[in-house]
């Protein structure tokens, strides 16, 4: 039985003046049906190309790319066709802002002639009650928080009835308080058997939900492991991140709403700014740095400077003298 997705020796480069950028380069990998695959890696490593790529919003320079068995690089492939099975959930949420709730869900099935507009309407209140979001139905985007958002935009790629639903980071854009909605919904997903491709910082979410996680730099696989193996074999430190990841001290296993502080001395002369007046001088202090943290991104561990499995999300200094 053939993998749902394929890549062949993928490869997509782009000419940014005289220098070559491989945002993939070479990639070969398969993806099975009812599998959650997790790509991570840092930022400007090719995660969101490779993606992208899978519905061609990135066309890649060679290789070939097999969802179902066909070959979507093939120019005479009706790409469109094949978008219909594939659900796409970005950064920014993408919601029409001048249709409601309702109609953002029904628009492409019933545009696309999948059903009829009373059975698309049925379907769209149908994964509103399962989001708990019926009573938004006939609210428009600009009334709803980023969570809500994001997880109206997970049902509206739903509401295609996709054989691969791919995340393009979808926590990224959203407070700290509204990331855990989002992230449950995908995990009941997950444990639905939805196919899943998701670009993620979420190291924790990726670590309890992923079948498997694929580290990415410089566009070339360098880890392909599940989740149990990719954090405790000592591949990923040899690659361009592990020299530097953290996960020992205390900072990396922080509970959710932590706050965790860390004193730095320091003696700094404040200069005036021009449309402030004059500013006083400040002597020496110490500033605690009160870091709001949550599990699951990367920060720099405040004991060895190694990145830890946290991110800071506000920074509240406060002054003693």
């Amino acid at each position: 039985m053939s993998a749902l997705i394929e890549f062949e020796q993928v490869c997509k480069y782009y000419q940014m003046g005289d220098t070559l950028v491989k945002a993939a380069d070479h990639i070969t990998m398969k993806i099975e049906k009812g599998e959650f695959v997790a790509i991570v890696g840092q930022s400007g490593s090719g995660k969101s190309t490779l993606l992208r790529s899978l519905n061609m919003l990135e066309e890649p320079t060679s290789g070939a790319i097999f969802f179902d068995g066909v070959d979507l690089a093939d120019k005479s492939v009706d790409i469109n066709l094949h978008r219909q099975k594939m659900g796409m959930v970005f950064q920014h949420f993408n919601l029409f802002p001048h249709l409601t709730v309702k109609k953002n869900i029904t628009l492409a099935p019933v545009r696309l002639g999948l059903m009829k507009q009373p059975e698309a309407d049925k379907k769209a209140m149908e994964l509103l009650e399962r989001i708990g979001l019926a009573d938004k139905a006939d609210t428009y985007p600009n009334m709803l928080s980023g969570g809500q958002k994001q997880r109206i935009a997970i049902v509206r790629a739903l509401a295609m009835n996709p054989d691969v639903l791919l995340f393009d980071e979808p926590t990224s854009a959203l407070d700290p308080e509204m990331v855990g909605e989002v992230l449950e919904l995908m995990k009941e997903l997950a444990r639905g058997g939805m196919t899943m491709v998701c670009v993620t910082h979420e190291m924790g979410f990726a670590r309890e939900v992923a079948n498997r996680i694929i580290f990415i730099d410089e566009g070339i696989v360098k880890v392909d492991k599940p989740p149990k193996e990719f954090f405790a074999n000592p591949e990923i430190s040899r690659s361009s991140l592990a020299s530097k990841m953290c996960f020992k001290h205390p900072c990396s296993v922080a509970r959710r709403g932590a706050f965790y502080m860390r004193p730095t001395c320091v003696r700094r002369r404040k200069r005036p700014r021009a449309d402030m007046g004059s500013a006083p001088t400040l002597s020496p202090r110490t500033i605690f740095c009160y870091y709001y943290i949550r599990p699951g991104k990367l920060i720099l561990c405040a004991k060895c400077g190694k990145i830890a499995l946290l991110l800071w999300i506000t920074m509240q200094p406060r002054f003693y003298t």
